[in-house]
């Protein structure tokens, strides 16, 4: 599944397309299905079979709430997968592989925050991004990993009032209160804005659950 979330004509729509990858073990071979065509033309048969079908289409504002609007049609659909699709004497399982666009479409996927100090889903600084060493000992964090970082503390459960960003805007007592859940000791950090930074840092850009477990964190 590819997905993307563009502009057109000055419009947002959200793209995702499907596609079949192509393996000669289960299609022809371009000089097999010129035998069984009998023709002397070359047909690439790896372009036929991984032609994009259009999957959603839909016109959306460029904000995130909008954006989320199509996760539960995309659960229902992941959840379909399981069930299995009986080919002649064969069952067919079917494996999904996302790729994503650009950088927007891959920060809104994960939950990362765009732009910003922490704009890249590595989770380095952006001031850093120069740095060799520091990149290098940077282990990026999957999916998984960023939903259980998500959940640490508590103010995620603010999604459940439709607060798509639930770290920003919090009170001094409110960050204490966060970062006291993640085991961070705030005694010597007297200033809210210091509050803020090291929870910034600490989420390395986070802002919500990854989009595809937005509405069930846990």
């Amino acid at each position: 599944m590819w997905h993307d979330h563009s502009d057109i004509l000055n419009h947002s729509y959200v793209n995702f397309m499907t596609t079949i990858l192509y393996d000669a073990a289960n299609f022809m071979t371009d000089n097999e299905y010129q035998t069984l065509a009998r023709t002397t033309s070359t047909t690439n048969v790896q372009s036929i079979v991984e032609k994009p079908q259009l999957y959603i289409l839909g016109r959306s504002a460029s904000k995130d709430i909008d954006q989320i609007s199509y996760t539960e049609a995309r659960i229902e659909d992941l959840k379909q997968l399981t069930n299995k699709i009986r080919y002649g004497d064969i069952d067919l399982i079917f494996k999904l592989r996302l790729f994503s666009g650009d950088g927007p479409a891959r920060q809104f996927e994960a939950g990362q925050q765009r732009g910003g100090n922490f704009s890249c889903i590595c989770g380095v600084e952006s001031k850093s991004h120069m740095n060799l060493e520091c990149c290098y000992q940077m282990i990026p964090l999957d999916l998984e990993d960023r939903r259980k970082l998500v959940v640490e503390g508590s103010s995620w459960i603010k999604i459940k009032d439709g607060i798509i960003n639930p770290f920003q805007n919090l009170k001094k007592e409110e960050l204490i209160d966060e970062l006291e859940e993640r085991g961070v000791d705030t005694f010597h950090l007297n200033l809210k804005s210091r509050l803020q930074e090291e929870l910034t840092s600490v989420l390395h850009g986070i802002c919500r659950p990854p989009c595809i477990t937005y509405d069930t964190p846990r």
